[in-house]
């Protein structure tokens, strides 16, 4: 997925939590280095959230989805933004702690430095500062 983005020259392709999450935010790879087993290393910064309609397993093994493209300044779709806001500071907190089991910090503590340089997470009730 990641050398199909890289290759297309879109270098952007879909997240979500899991399998069967409700929505999901398209993603732009930064920065990206293939290691010895064909694994990458990706910096990726979040780009459009979306809701997932339905969502199928090609031959290729990836999951794809139908999406509906949220505007979440312009207010549309505000309970959907809502939920997704709703969700998002567990899955942070999941993919932090996977992040840290993995062995995958650049550096000792670097989420936490990072967290400290964010500063506090906003809250679920403001789905545009939160995206």
């Amino acid at each position: 997925m990641v050398r199909r983005a890289l290759e297309c020259g879109s270098r952007r392709f879909g997240m979500a939590g899991a399998a069967y999450a409700s929505h999901g935010v398209v993603v732009r790879i930064l920065s990206a280095a293939e290691q010895w087993d064909g694994r990458f290393h990706i910096e990726v910064v979040g780009d459009r959230p979306f809701k997932i309609l339905s969502s199928s397993y090609p031959p290729e093994g990836f999951l794809e989805a139908e999406v509906e493209y949220l505007d979440l300044e312009a207010g549309d779709d505000a309970g959907d933004a809502a939920l997704a806001a709703a969700d998002l500071p567990a899955l942070v907190d999941k993919w932090e702690a996977s992040v840290r089991d993995g062995g995958w910090q650049r550096l000792p503590n670097h989420l936490t430095l990072v967290r400290e340089q964010l500063g506090p997470m906003p809250t679920s009730d403001q789905p545009g500062a939160l995206a």
